[in-house]
């Protein structure tokens, strides 16, 4: 196996790793502003029915 072969595994192993740390970080942002988002939606619905 050459050199550059190796560095080439290397560098695409670590684009990978690099990739799924982007991902987790999009999906944990994600999931914060859901979490957000259904927190207003159950108090407007909360204050929706109290203005009934």
């Amino acid at each position: 196996m050459s050199v550059t072969t190796k560095i080439s595994r290397i560098s695409h192993a670590e684009q990978t790793r690099r990739q799924d740390l982007i991902q987790r970080d999009f999906f944990a942002e994600l999931m914060k502003i859901h979490i957000r988002l259904i927190g207003h939606i159950q108090q407007f619905l909360q204050n929706f029915r109290q203005s009934w």
